[in-house]
């Protein structure tokens, strides 16, 4: 007679078996020994395994020689059912396993079933199914010894219907939106007999991954970028965006897509965006799909032929919004178009004997300050007619000039001043400076700001000091601080940004939070001014450090905001900032080196420098006149 040991190492030598008949038999066997009630605990918890095995094992070949719905479900239950009952870990893990292949089976039955279809949908509907398998990571979790599974061969068929339904995709996109495509994509006049053109794509913004060109001729920009491709030896791919202003958003993606197929190694040149019209899921499809193009793209330029550059504005305000394309501010930069200096055309001009007399030079300065790098190149190529090129080019381009002009924050970024050109447009008086809005600022005793932002005699620097360091300490010692709950210091945070935004005259931001454990900045200005971000080392650490933060990255927001808007005279009266050294800040934006790139350089960026300085200033003047403030208190 058999001993209990020896009859359970023959069943779980049985249980791997393929016959179900076997296997029952197997099954009542165990049931017999359960009865007898003779098992000690060890035999006890080896024969209760093995008859979860068995049970599993006759559920499992059944589906797999029938793959019927009635089974699969028959399977799914037995599981459930084992571990709800506190099995030991071994059968545990196998009945997780096996819910585990079953499931996947099913899915890969109903896959192959509609593999054979010839209908789109149902072929897209397979591929999903064996996709979400396969990037689940279920198919290479699978133990195939345990249960046979289709893998293979459902990997095969993933395969083949993707590329069917790819095709069919295809054919049924290009016969829907064929034309629309047709429209997008345009072709350029031909420069390639002029010289003569503006080096802006090669100095202002040589590491910007996305170029905005502004300039009220665009014909000027086709000629520029025309001219960057071929002096980098890439093709120039380009795209009238305009042509998708009322294109749905599946028109505007196949365009896109088919942009980015048909030109993988070159330039991209958009242009039709400034007055682009139609409603706003339309406009952020057409955003997120130059964000995409840049992922990829090795160089996008797009035409701006508004002064107030709206399209680099509009694709800002759009990136700082959404989170799936962040970081695409930071690739973005715009630049004016200038017309051709003054210098430079004299010396062509002397250089092909045009200038031989007062007259001519005369005849020059009034009559080609507009004419443009095309009309430059006309006039040279048609020397012998120069002076009717001149007053052609310069009657047909003053007119948008000057409109252009009007909306220029400094008529010296378009049109240098050896010209002497004069354009009432462009003169008109500054803005007001704003009074400051004290209702919607919500912090603990208004009077003490309000006493800190009227004060007379108090330099304007020394007042966002005071205004800064009274939102974060209302007005406590700065040992208070560390005492403060983490929530109460984020509202403080943004107030004081809120506060120094209003004094400085550019964004109310949002603010942001990183616990990035290896994030280098203590705190960025992002979004093209309208966004600034803290990390949690520097909102939790000394509050004399986080308050120069936020003088630094509010006066990042300013240098943001006075590239884009026209020229105020306090800027200069309050702060010491030229005109030209707006320049150099919109300059730099274009050029600009991150700090994990090269400390030194960065750290050396006139950006960079004026903000440590006005932080420096804002901290010395605080500590200069806060004697002389007496605040209501609280605490505050």
């Amino acid at each position: 007679m058999k001993t209990y040991p020896e009859t359970l190492r023959e069943i779980a030598v049985l249980s791997s078996g393929e016959d179900v008949k076997v296997l029952a038999a197997a099954n009542k066997t165990l049931e017999s020994l359960f009865a007898a009630d003779g098992l000690n605990e060890d035999n006890k918890t080896l024969a209760l395994i093995l008859t979860y095995r068995l049970q599993m094992r006759i559920a499992a070949i059944r589906y797999r020689d029938a793959l019927s719905p009635e089974l699969y479900e028959r399977c799914q239950k037995l599981c459930a059912k084992i571990l709800v009952q506190n099995p030991p870990p071994l059968a545990r893990d196998e009945a997780e396993q096996l819910m585990l292949q079953i499931d996947a089976t099913e899915v890969g039955r109903r896959a192959l079933a509609e593999a054979a279809s010839r209908d789109l949908v149902t072929a897209t509907q397979c591929v999903a199914l064996i996709a979400e398998l396969d990037g689940a990571g279920t198919l290479a979790r699978l133990n195939l010894e345990t249960v046979p599974f289709y893998r293979d061969a459902l990997l095969a068929e993933l395969a083949r219907i993707r590329g069917k339904t790819v095709k069919a995709r295809q054919r049924i996109l290009e016969a829907k939106f064929g034309s629309v495509y047709n429209a997008f994509r345009v072709s350029l006049a031909d420069y390639g007999k002029y010289n003569y053109y503006s080096a802006l794509l090669d100095n202002a913004a040589a590491n910007a991954k996305v170029q905005v060109i502004c300039s009220p001729f665009r014909e000027e920009i086709d000629f520029l970028c025309q001219r960057f491709s071929r002096r980098n030896k890439k093709e120039l791919f380009t795209a009238d965006v305009g042509a998708l202003s009322a294109a749905d958003t599946d028109a505007v993606d196949y365009c896109f897509e088919r942009l980015a197929l048909d030109s993988s190694d070159g330039y991209f040149y958009l242009f039709g965006l400034t007055d682009l019209t139609g409603n706003q899921k339309n406009l952020d499809c057409l955003h997120r799909n130059i964000a995409r193009l840049s992922m990829t793209a090795e160089r996008i330029i797009l035409a701006d032929t508004s002064a107030a550059h709206t399209v680099f504005t509009a694709l800002t305000d759009w990136a700082a919004a959404d989170t799936e394309y962040d970081g695409l501010d930071s690739k973005l930069n715009y630049g004016y178009l200038a017309v051709p200096d003054y210098p430079s055309v004299t010396e062509l001009m002397q250089a092909a004997k045009l200038l031989e007399t007062p007259a001519d030079t005369d005849f020059m300065r009034h009559n080609c300050p507009t004419l443009g790098f095309i009309g430059l190149n006309e006039l040279l190529i048609n020397y012998k007619t120069w002076r009717s090129k001149a007053e052609y080019f310069h009657k047909r381009n003053k007119a948008a000039f000057d409109r252009f002009a009007r909306d220029m924050p400094n008529l010296n970024m378009l049109i240098d001043s050896g010209w002497d050109y004069q354009c009432e447009l462009s003169k008109t008086p500054p803005k007001p400076r704003k009074e400051f809005d004290y209702d919607t600022i919500d912090i603990f005793r208004p009077e003490n700001l309000r006493a800190i932002i009227e004060r007379p005699g108090i330099p304007l620097t020394a007042k966002c000091g005071l205004a800064v360091q009274y939102c974060a300490l209302l007005g406590d010692d700065a040992s208070v601080w560390k005492d403060i709950p983490e929530s109460e210091k984020e509202e403080r945070v943004e107030t004081a940004c809120k506060v120094l935004g209003r004094i400085l005259e550019t964004y109310d931001p949002e603010v942001l939070y990183t616990d990035k454990p290896d994030c280098k900045y203590a705190g960025q200005c992002c979004g093209g001014g309208k966004t600034i971000e803290f990390t949690r080392k520097t909102l939790n650490g000394d509050v004399s450090f986080l308050t120069d933060v936020i003088a630094h990255e509010m006066y990042h927001s300013f240098q943001h905001k006075t590239t884009r808007e026209p020229w105020q005279d306090w800027f200069f009266t309050e702060l010491q900032v030229s005109r030209h050294r707006i320049e150099q800040w919109h300059l730099n934006f274009g050029t600009y080196i991150e700090l994990e790139k090269n400390r030194k350089s960065y750290l050396v960026q006139v950006v960079e420098t004026d903000a440590n300085i006005f932080a420096a200033d804002t901290k010395d003047g605080c500590a200069d006149y806060r004697h002389e403030l007496n605040f209501t208190k609280k605490g505050g």
